[in-house]
C-alpha cells in the first residue's frame, strides 16, 4: 500500500504532499475571482467607469470596487442587477 501514494499522486511515503490543499489559493481562481474578472472585462467593453457602473446599479462605488477586486460575496439579487446593468447574463459573468 506504501507504493499506492506514489502511483496515484507521485508522492513517496514520508515526502510532503502535493494535494490541492497545499497549493496557495492564488493558483485556483474562485467563483468570486471569475466574477470579478468578467465584471471588469464587461464594464471596460462598455466603456463605463467604476463610478458610472456603480451609479447605474444603485450601488456604492466602494462596494462595486470590492466586487471587481473579488473581495465581495454577492447575493443573487446583486448578481442579477450587475448582469442587467452590464447587458449580459449571469451565466457569462460566472464563466
Amino acid at each position: 500500500m506504501a507504493g499506492c501514494c506514489y502511483a496515484i499522486c507521485g508522492v513517496a511515503q514520508g515526502e510532503p504532499s502535493r494535494y490541492a490543499r497545499d497549493v496557495p489559493r492564488s493558483h485556483y481562481p474562485t467563483m468570486r475571482d471569475k466574477l470579478a474578472r468578467n465584471v471588469r472585462r464587461r464594464r471596460q467593453e462598455l466603456g463605463l467607469s467604476q463610478e458610472a457602473a456603480a451609479h447605474d446599479m444603485q450601488m456604492a462605488t466602494r462596494h462595486f470596487q470590492k466586487l471587481e477586486a473579488g473581495e465581495l460575496n454577492v447575493t443573487l439579487r446583486t448578481l442579477c442587477k450587475v448582469a442587467e446593468t452590464l447587458r449580459t447574463t449571469v451565466d457569462s459573468l460566472l464563466r
